[in-house]
């Protein structure tokens, strides 16, 4: 009798074990990743886990302040590979001029879901206007404190809404957008493009330098500026180990970006067998186009001092005679460059 009791005790366990086992397999077998939600990195910023984690808060508004974790990047990079930067120290791409720590790679990025979209970085201004996130962008991001203060310092000034249709990019969605710069501003978070409903581009381009701006280019439909000189947030990209720091201006970086610039000129043919007029062909190649779009162009055509001749489209097409040529072009109302041109 004792025997069949214990026999039986160790087909009852063997059967709960099995059971128990299934339901384990069944419900681990239907656990699915969701491509459009996001993964959490192991460990944050300090290496620690949640509850300690570096926090970045941006501006007290009236609902309070939002606050957000950071995450170490190699670990988001683990989980979500969108957020490889370039080198600016050593890749022989980035321009020369420009300050290469204003363009050291992050050290960790904030978790964006952690908030909701309608979530309050300044007074006037929303999470999803600076940072969105999805599947396509990725979920994990960054934004400078110090430029949305100032930006919320230009909105304050127009006291108008501001249509903000870009702010943080990964790098890989800014890659993937035509045309746009290698070391964008926008991957770095100080950067916006922007327009304000009843306020020309060129007003709004001026007042983002008066409110700390470093740079802007215009576009046909939008305004790029940012704040690539204010001292980049120490918890997102590490400290900044120089002994001293020179602050670049605005002319410093125009004129840096406007040394690259290449005017093309290339004769397509003359007018006619009898005619001392030729189709030329204007063109500019330069390397820091911010954002993909219509940049605005200004071209003038100068002979012997006096401009004979304008156009405001990227590559413009002039009948000139045979003769010499002064050649001027703005780009985005920032850049420019002169180039003579002989006709023959």
């Amino acid at each position: 009798m004792t025997k069949s009791i214990f026999t039986f005790i160790i087909a009852v366990s063997f059967l709960l074990t099995a059971c128990g086992s299934n339901k384990n397999s069944t419900s681990s077998s239907v656990q699915t990743d969701n491509p459009s939600e996001p993964k959490s990195p192991p460990t944050d910023g300090d290496g620690s886990d949640n509850k300690n984690a570096l926090k970045v808060c941006f501006s007290e508004t009236s609902e309070g302040t939002t606050c957000f974790k950071t995450f170490d990047l190699n670990d988001v990079n683990n989980a979500e590979k969108k957020y490889a930067y370039m080198d600016s120290f050593n890749d022989p791409k980035f321009p020369k001029g420009l300050d290469k720590w204003q363009y050291r790679s992050p050290i960790n990025l904030l978790f964006h879901p952690e908030h909701p979209t309608t979530a309050k970085l300044s007074e006037n201004f929303m999470r999803y206007e600076l940072m969105d996130a999805n599947s396509t962008r990725g979920h994990y991001g960054l934004f400078s404190p110090l430029a949305l203060e100032r930006i919320q310092q230009l909105r304050n000034y127009f006291g108008k809404t501001m249509i903000i249709n870009s702010g943080y990019r990964s790098p890989a969605y800014n890659a993937s957008l035509s045309g746009a710069a290698q070391f964008s501003r926008h991957t770095f978070g100080d950067a916006i493009d922007f327009k304000i409903p009843g306020v020309s581009f060129s007003t709004i381009a001026k007042k983002c330098l008066d409110m700390g701006a470093a740079y802007y280019q215009i576009y046909q439909a939008h305004v790029h500026c940012d704040w690539r000189t204010q001292p980049l947030n120490e918890t997102i990209f590490g400290k900044d180990l120089r002994p001293t720091f020179h602050q670049q201006s605005f002319n410093d970086i125009t004129k840096v970006l406007s040394q690259n610039i290449v005017i093309i000129a290339s004769k397509t043919s003359s007018i006619s067998p009898f005619s001392l007029r030729s189709n030329i062909r204007l063109s500019a190649e330069f390397i820091e186009q911010e954002d993909a779009g219509e940049l605005m162009y200004e071209w003038d055509i100068v002979s012997n001092g006096k401009t004979i001749a304008t156009s405001n489209k990227e590559q413009p097409l002039f009948q000139l005679k045979k003769g010499a040529y002064q050649i001027f072009v703005k780009i985005g109302g920032s850049l420019s460059q002169q180039s003579t041109l002989t006709v023959q």
